[in-house]
């Protein structure tokens, strides 16, 4: 018969094997990016809580060549609404008029200060040297350290990441940072923002779901006793990398970790359009590298879902061929490949609308199965410059 449910046992079990990667898949694979579509909707534009007393904040800004708009983004960031902090600005060896313009600034800014990473500085991660630099010029209790680099979203933004600290049980404020879509340019620009909202969907979604491991370097707050108690980014001194993601994974726990995830204080990247896919290689380059340093179930369930996006439409293939010319296995075949398909397509949007992404439609699976082919590919090409993500082989 053309259309009959009369399935020889290999058909029986190629179906079953495929219904058990959907459901695996879509419940254990996705947990992550819907928790992130669920509860980060529900919390992105929330009424925050408003503290009774708000400690002191010390804004740490990594700064590197960054003359076009150091100006306008320090005054953002000194007219927020907060009542006590100050701003460091730690230059790392810009060649530009950086500090010229900062220390101009200084002259009428009592809140501003500056410093320098020492061109002495070698065998270092200078990112981890600046950050270290200000955390201990710091006099605030809470240490908030940003990117020159981005744009601050709104006058709310330094409440949003300090506040939370008037918990004393509080020591990790995560906030989270996108990159502009509207910015970035070549034929490779919608895999990039798919790849990054995944990416972020996975990191905040587990953070949502009181399983934090890792931040991000653009906009993260951590209590200063805390980051001294921890002997600072010792634990990574050996990685170019690590301040967001390795240093975080071994203080952050759901009881002592808060989130920043708000309209209000997601934070932009601010770069050249050309600089935007250079950047994002470098970024999985630097986040593979650090993430066998990390404790989580998070990045196995990416994995998980890799795997079954590649059974579901393996087995599904094979049930069609193997009941041919019988049209129900491959009837039966298509409908749970679509039902798994329709959910990522509906959890990725849900989560694209949230963050101002692209909402991409059916690209969404067809980049869930290419995704871990590229990122194979990557890991060959991150190999030959594997050595460069330790800091006493990386060049200068």
């Amino acid at each position: 018969m053309i259309f009959s449910f009369d399935f020889s046992l290999p058909v029986w079990l190629l179906l079953a094997l495929m219904l058990l990667a959907v459901i695996v898949g879509s419940w254990v694979g996705l947990k992550n990016m819907r928790s992130f579509a669920r509860r980060g909707t529900r919390v992105f534009d929330a009424e925050a809580e408003e503290a009774a007393e708000l400690p002191k904040a010390t804004v740490i800004v990594y700064a590197k060549n960054s003359e076009q708009t150091i100006s306008p983004w320090l005054k953002t960031v000194l007219s927020q609404d907060y009542p006590d902090f100050e701003v460091i600005v730690v230059n790392d060896a810009s060649i530009d008029n950086t500090a010229e313009i900062v220390e101009t600034l200084m002259e009428n800014e009592p809140r501003l200060r500056y410093s320098f990473v020492p061109d002495s500085s070698r065998n270092v991660s200078r990112r981890k040297v600046a950050l270290t630099i200000g955390a201990k010029g710091a006099t605030g209790d809470v240490l908030v350290m940003v990117n020159a680099h981005s744009e601050i979203p709104s006058g709310e933004w330094l409440r949003r990441m300090a506040a939370p600290f008037a918990d004393s049980g509080v020591e990790v404020v995560l906030g989270a940072s996108v990159y502009p879509f509207e910015r970035q340019n070549g034929a490779g620009r919608w895999y990039r923002e798919f790849d990054s909202l995944l990416t972020l969907s996975q990191w905040m979604g587990s953070a949502l779901a009181d399983a934090p491991y890792r931040g991000d370097a653009y906009s993260l707050a951590i209590r200063r006793s805390t980051f001294f108690d921890n002997n600072g980014f010792a634990l990574t001194n050996r990685f170019v990398a690590g301040e967001d993601d390795i240093f975080i994974n071994s203080i952050a726990t759901a009881q002592n970790t808060r989130l920043a995830f708000r309209r209000d204080a997601l934070v932009v990247r601010d770069l050249p359009q050309s600089e935007y896919p250079r950047l994002w290689l470098r970024e999985k380059e630097r986040y593979a590298f650090t993430a066998r340093y990390l404790d989580t179930w998070a990045l196995r369930r990416q994995a998980l879902v890799s795997l079954c996006q590649w059974m579901v439409l393996g087995c599904g293939v094979a049930a069609a061929i193997v009941a041919w010319p019988n049209l129900a296995a491959a009837t039966v075949a298509l409908l749970l490949l679509l039902f798994m398909w329709g959910y990522e397509i509906c959890l990725y949007r849900r989560s694209a609308k949230l963050v101002g992404s692209v909402r991409l439609f059916w690209s969404v699976p067809l980049f869930l199965l290419f995704r871990p082919l590229a990122g194979a590919l990557m890991r060959i090409r991150f190999r030959a410059n594997k050595a460069y993500n330790y800091t006493w082989k990386h060049p200068k």
